[in-house]
């Protein structure tokens, strides 16, 4: 994951960039280096670690997962979802990614 797709995660999701640094357990000064692709003290460059990267996507995921889930919800009122609709919704989900 690069700097700007970071950034543009973060947008997706409508974090700000502490409110990023919570849901990624980081450091505020973390995210707008990976953010800006370099450290602020130093100019180093700075790489997005996968496991900050596979947090980002399990985020984005659980994050399409529930307004899926909404969507349906509302949608089968007032009978409410059927379970084959569940499946279908969670299925739809993982073909996402």
């Amino acid at each position: 994951m690069e700097n700007e797709e970071f950034k543009n995660w973060r947008t997706r999701m409508g974090f700000t960039q502490q409110q990023a640094a919570d849901a990624l357990d980081l450091s505020l000064s973390a995210v707008v280096n990976y953010e800006k692709g370099v450290r602020r003290d130093d100019g180093a460059p700075v790489e997005i670690p996968f496991s900050v990267m596979t947090t980002c996507l399990g985020l984005e995921r659980k994050k399409m997962a529930k307004a899926l889930i909404e969507e349906k919800l509302v949608s089968n009122r007032p009978g409410g979802i059927t379970a084959k609709d569940m499946r279908e919704t969670l299925i739809g989900i993982f073909e996402l990614a």
